[in-house]
């Protein structure tokens, strides 16, 4: 038989705890015998959950622990932390957006910038230089009565004409020279008509190249002249000649009336 030590109420050995209040039953000890008395402490109540205190009574008489029955307390493991996935997701968006803006970007800059200087850009009107001015042929001029007045213009016109004068000669073109010189054209040393100019003119096979240099007009109402330097490259060597030639304005178009040369190297 078993005992409850609380209430002092008797049980079945199949029953460990009194039915009554909980308290853990003891067997029942003979007056021969030293027993294990529980004493439950004042403080404990029937509806304490907190084990009673034993005192050991003299003899040889023991409780175990496994009469006892106490509860085991289970053992909880840490719940592992679940790793948070969002931050991961909106940092990789971002990095998404940010390179698509820079593709676009990237795409769209240079249109717009193209764009803008189209728009922006200013209308130029080339004007030719006075020395890149050609005169135009003497019979095709549109002016049959009045002289140029702008000296720049003039000296355009002379140095063109000077041009095709210097071709002829090497060329010994004698339609060019008709044209070009006056009917009172004289010029040389000594000085000739522009029928003998003409008449002795043959082609020069000597001369590889040739530049008119420092090229100066003097404008007189429908008379001017020009003076310079003809540097020519030949087979015998440099050759520069300084010449002033005279002209007038007739007919629409500038003639000479006369030349002199002077070679100088």
């Amino acid at each position: 038989m078993k005992k409850c030590p609380t209430c002092q109420r008797s049980f079945d050995d199949s029953i460990t705890y009194c039915l009554d209040d909980g308290t853990p039953l003891v067997s029942e000890a003979t007056p021969d015998s030293e027993a294990t008395l529980v004493n439950p402490s004042p403080a404990q109540s029937a509806g304490s959950s907190k084990l009673p205190q034993y005192t050991q009574m003299p003899g040889k008489a023991t409780v175990s622990a496994s009469q006892l029955n106490v509860p085991v307390m289970p053992s909880y493991r840490a719940t592992p932390q679940t790793r948070r996935i969002w931050p991961w997701v909106v940092a990789g968006l971002a990095v998404f957006f940010l390179f698509a803006i820079m593709i676009i970007a990237a795409i769209a800059i240079p249109q717009i910038a193209k764009k803008s200087r189209n728009s922006n850009r200013p209308v130029v009107l080339e004007t030719p230089l006075p020395s890149e001015t050609s005169t135009p042929a003497p019979k095709e001029s549109t002016s049959d009565t009045e002289a140029p007045t702008d000296e720049d213009i003039v000296l355009a016109q002379l140095t063109d004409l000077e041009k095709q004068w210097t071709q002829a000669n090497i060329n010994a073109d004698k339609n060019a020279l008709d044209r070009i010189l006056a009917e009172e054209y004289s010029g040389g040393n000594p000085p000739h008509t522009k029928q003998q100019y003409i008449d002795e003119l043959k082609p020069d096979a000597t001369v590889k190249s040739w530049e008119l240099q420092d090229l100066r007009v003097d404008l007189d109402g429908e008379r001017a002249t020009i003076d310079g330097y003809l540097r020519q490259e030949t087979t015998r060597g440099t050759e520069v000649y300084s010449f002033t030639d005279e002209f007038v304005w007739r007919d629409g178009r500038w003639q000479a009336t006369g030349s002199r040369t002077v070679r100088v190297k």
